[in-house]
């Protein structure tokens, strides 16, 4: 070794090791920022899916006329956050477009969510038996009929549609800040 070695080896700072109360303390989870950011998207979107699913609940609540329907319509609830991420994912192409297209995609797209929550609702009616009766498979569909047929033409559920507007509004919103 030559002399200069020597020198910066008596120079070097003592290997200090951590006491026993350092070394096992337990370090806060750090998420990560960009990983949060992404999600507000989807999570606001699977919650947009039971308020949607929570309203059209309160919509369906006559028996006399809905039928089986009437009585699963809080379990069929379960199935909004898949209704509502569907309709985030299909309309993330429509974000950066011009506001008239929005528009319409936002009316599609209402039609497209009443039609899949009420094949979902036909189908937890076919599974779940109320009474001792379930629902007959070949009615599945008919719900989604009746649910597109109402919001076009009952005057009273037009007001879903600028409401659709609104909460894609704020999905755009929240992607762009993501």
């Amino acid at each position: 070794m030559t002399r200069q070695e020597i020198c910066t080896v008596a120079k070097r700072k003592p290997l200090v090791l951590p006491s026993l109360n350092e070394s096992h303390r337990k370090k806060p989870v750090q998420v990560n920022n960009t990983v949060r950011q992404s999600m507000k998207p989807k999570i606001i979107a699977a919650l947009s899916g039971v308020c949607w699913s929570v309203c059209v609940a309160l919509i369906i609540k006559d028996a006399a006329f809905w039928g089986h329907i009437a009585e699963v319509r809080w379990i069929a609830c379960i199935t909004g956050p898949l209704v509502g991420l569907g309709v985030y994912i299909s309309s993330r192409w429509t974000f950066k477009k011009p506001l008239w297209l929005r528009i319409v995609w936002s009316a599609v797209s209402l039609h497209c969510a009443a039609a899949a929550y009420a094949v979902l609702l036909g189908v937890v009616a076919f599974l779940v038996p109320f009474h001792g009766a379930t629902k007959p498979a070949g009615e599945i569909g008919v719900e989604a009929l009746a649910f597109m047929w109402g919001i076009t033409f009952i005057p009273l559920l037009w007001a879903a549609f600028p409401l659709s507007f609104l909460n894609h509004q704020l999905l755009r919103l929240c992607e762009k800040t993501a």
